[in-house]
């Protein structure tokens, strides 16, 4: 194993250091020629004036440079001690030998000792730069003190007797060098436990100082060790302006640091940064400004924005600045500024410079460009208050700008109308041609409002096929109807979609302020309403808005609430009309038909409930409920009239419902019902407006072997090609035509005709409606298969039906 010896640098203890100078000035002094007496006195004043300078040139350095953290962190015992003694080594110069001139020395040796003594205290250790009214204080003292000593001579103490020095002049020098002794003593002690390099430098001066004051007791005046000591006093003085210089030098290489570091940060920054004096002209410039704008340094520097950029530009930069300037704080702006691909917008923040004197001399700016931002901000407005599909403004921004025009009309004293459009059987475009051509016809349609409309009024889409327009200042209702009747014939020429030709009749309801309300929902409201009075007047035509309508609405509201639970609370129920064979008379079937009871009401007809649930989710519920409890129904009949079919009325929603299929397999499985004895009924315009039904019946209905009926033929627009295309087995001819037989001869043509049409096709014909002798006649001789009416039953309870015919 061996050891590693490491050889470690031997510390001279500092105390040792200080034994070295009184040897070396012994040394030295045996080599001293034995007589210049010529130059004593210029020399002595030349070292003494020296140290003099040196003193107060580093006292001056601390004030000047006070404000730097290096400096300001200074003891304050050292520049009290430097003013002191370069003050009185300056006066002390200046004199005659004699007792003036020893006192100055000592006394400058005395105080100087004890200033620098107290850098033990807490008042000597206190930064410089907090007591600068110390100094003066202290520099006025010593010059009065001199003064006084010039002046009034026999006020001070004897200093020489016979050629030597008194025992006043060595106590003051013995006590001064002492002190000053003490001191270094005490900066070494800081270094020791600091690290800091200069305190090391301050004991060092002071060991000088304090060596020269020990040999004042051995010297006499011009003697060689007089000499030597005013040569240590001289290094010393020289090492406080050494300590200063590298002082002031470390900080000025600390300032050329921090600047390269801002230069850094200045030139490689994503952000324009420049600064430009009170006057406007730019006085520095970053690298990313540069490029952006295409200028180099002598372009920009010394020029003021007038010349840089366009007039309307710099006019906005320009009162920017002004603003901050006589602010006198940061200050935040979004300015626009020209570049090759157009303006881009910056996010500026602009605060001024200020000198020492808290003056302002220049304003700095760093503007960032957020132009991406602000068009992405762009963009999410136009979301917020657009509609992504058409452009048109959407709700959110149609009832801002609603709002603002009732207050306006509010003020004037004038009118407004909301016209509240929806497109009539909008639902089969996309049922039979799909979304994408209800989207491009939704398209269409918003061009063409926009194109009626003037530049004031205003047209949004609220969702789906429903659109609303603003129609500020109107002089009269007619006004508003010209505008309606523009909409509705501009919006029934056809349309050119993907190939088909296709038109958007349209129903609209319209309020006007103040008569129909006067804030933004109430006025949305009651043209909605006013639309929904147009389709039940037919479609594709306006009506104005009338209380009656309030009524007619909060009625419906109040019926689609309690239609809603009206299954929960078991007030549905089925009624069944027999149907029978016109040729025979025999019962062959039965159609079912739902009711509803209502609690407060009474029994309320299907007109009012079946269409306000084809318009909601609700006729979902109803239908399922009404197909299960059908089925349910002819369970136990199976025993008595096996071959007994039953008719189920379905709406088109249902039919384009996922798993009607699996239920109705299902629910004939669970009660044992034959598919086949199932007769579904359809109405005429259900039938041909949507796409997914007809699907349905030529793939699943026909796979369960289902009866298909078509309800109220004669009522819709049948395409006789479809007709044929589908599985149907039944037409139903609607009680319109069969009520007024025999007074109207045009009803019992149509009859004919449709029953011509039906044995044509081999379907099976069944007559609604039929309440007299007379009407079954004509429908057995015209060749009807069945018939049902009154004239053979009303709709009854399943328990009559079945006491009735079914043997019970």
């Amino acid at each position: 194993m061996t050891t590693r010896l490491s050889a470690s640098p031997v510390r001279v203890p500092f105390y040792s250091q200080l034994m070295i100078y009184p040897g070396l000035v012994l040394a030295v002094s045996l080599f001293l020629p034995e007589d210049f007496s010529y130059i004593h006195l210029p020399l002595h004043a030349v070292i003494e004036a020296y140290g003099a300078l040196v003193a107060l040139f580093v006292t001056s350095l601390i004030l000047l440079f006070h404000r730097d953290q290096r400096i300001a962190e200074m003891p304050l015992a050292v520049p009290l001690g430097l003013t002191t003694m370069g003050l009185l080594d300056m006066f002390h110069a200046a004199v005659e030998p004699g007792e003036a001139f020893v006192w100055l020395h000592s006394l400058a040796t005395f105080v100087g000792g004890l200033m620098f003594a107290t850098v033990c205290t807490s008042f000597g250790r206190r930064p410089a730069s907090e007591n600068l009214v110390s100094l003066a204080v202290s520099a006025l003292a010593v010059i009065a003190a001199a003064v006084l000593s010039l002046g009034q001579a026999q006020w001070i103490p004897a200093m020489l007797a016979d050629g030597e020095f008194t025992l006043w002049a060595r106590i003051l020098n013995l006590v001064g060098g002492g002190l000053f002794l003490f001191a270094a003593y005490q900066l070494n002690r800081l270094y020791d436990r600091q690290g800091e390099k200069n305190h090391r430098l301050f004991a060092l001066h002071c060991a000088l100082f304090g060596t020269a004051g020990l040999l004042f007791e051995l010297s006499t005046i011009w003697d060689a060790a007089w000499w030597w000591w005013h040569v240590m006093r001289l290094l010393a003085y020289s090492v406080a302006l050494v300590i200063m210089v590298q002082r002031i030098l470390g900080t000025l290489s600390e300032h050329e640091k921090q600047q390269r570091m801002l230069d850094g940060i200045f030139n490689n920054t994503s952000s324009l940064m420049y600064v430009k004096d009170t006057q406007g002209h730019h006085l520095h410039v970053n690298r990313r400004y540069l490029d952006l704008f295409g200028f180099t340094p002598p372009q920009v520097l010394g020029k003021k924005d007038e010349e840089l950029f366009p007039l309307e530009v710099a006019e906005v930069f320009t009162c920017n600045d002004r603003e901050v300037l006589e602010s006198g704080h940061l200050l935040q702006f979004e300015e626009r500024a020209p570049h090759a691909d157009g303006l881009h917008t910056y996010l500026s923040l602009k605060f001024p410079l200020r000198d020492g004197h808290d003056q302002t001399y220049a304003i700095a700016g760093i503007s960032t460009d957020i132009t991406e931002h602000k068009r992405a901000e762009q963009r999410l407005i136009e979301m917020a208050h657009y509609d992504e599909l058409t452009g048109l403004p959407n709700r959110n921004y149609f009832m801002q700008h609603l709002a603002q025009h009732i207050e306006i009309a509010r003020r004037h004293g004038s009118l407004l109308a909301v016209l509240f459009l929806d497109l009539d059987r909008f639902k089969n475009v996309n049922d039979t041609l799909g979304h994408p051509c209800g989207d491009s016809l939704l398209k269409q349609v918003a061009l063409r409002l926009s194109d009626l409309m003037r530049r004031e009024d205003l047209v949004a889409r609220l969702g789906g096929d429903e659109f609303v327009c603003l129609l500020p200042s109107v002089e009269h209702r007619e006004q508003v109807a010209q505008v309606a009747k523009k909409i509705i014939d501009a919006l029934s020429r056809s349309f050119d979609v993907d190939g088909h030709e296709l038109s958007a009749c349209s129903s609209i309801g319209i309020s006007l302020y103040p008569d129909d309300g006067s804030d933004v929902d109430t006025l949305i409201k009651h043209a909605d309403s006013a639309m929904y009075r147009a389709k039940d007047q037919g479609r594709n035509r306006y009506e104005y808005y009338t209380h009656e309508l309030t009524r007619q609405v909060s009625e419906r509201f109040r019926l689609e609430r309690d239609l809603r639970r009206a299954i929960e609370r078991d007030e549905l129920y089925l009624v069944w009309q027999p149907q029978f064979c016109l040729a025979t008379e025999a019962l062959i079937g039965a159609e079912c038909l739902i009711r509803w009871q209502h609690p407060e009401h009474g029994l309320v007809s299907p007109a009012q409930f079946i269409p306000l649930a084809e318009e909601s989710d609700l006729i979902l519920s109803i239908g399922d409920w009404v197909l299960c409890s059908a089925i349910k129904t002819m369970s136990p009949w199976r025993a008595r009239a096996p071959n007994l079919k039953v008719s189920i009325n379905l709406s088109p929603r249902q039919l384009s419902a996922a798993g009607l299929s699996q239920r109705i397999r299902s629910l004939t499985e669970q009660y044992g019902v034959s598919p086949g004895l199932i007769q579904l009924e359809l109405t005429e315009s259900g039938l041909m407006e949507s796409q997914d039904v007809n699907a349905w019946l030529q793939q699943e209905a026909a796979a369960l072997g289902l009866l298909l009926s078509i309800d109220d033929f004669g009522t819709g627009y049948s395409s006789l090609s479809r007709l044929k295309a589908l599985p149907i087995n039944q037409l139903k001819i609607d009680r319109s035509f069969v009520m007024d037989i025999p007074e109207d001869k045009n009803d019992m043509a149509i009859t004919r005709s449709i029953i011509g049409l039906a044995r044509g096709l081999e379907l099976e014909v069944v007559a609604e409606g039929v309440e007299t002798a007379y009407q079954a006649q004509f429908l057995r001789e015209a060749g009807c298969d069945i018939a049902q009416g009154y004239y053979y039953s009303r709709p009854i309870s399943a328990a009559e039906f079945a006491a009735r015919y079914l043997g019970r």
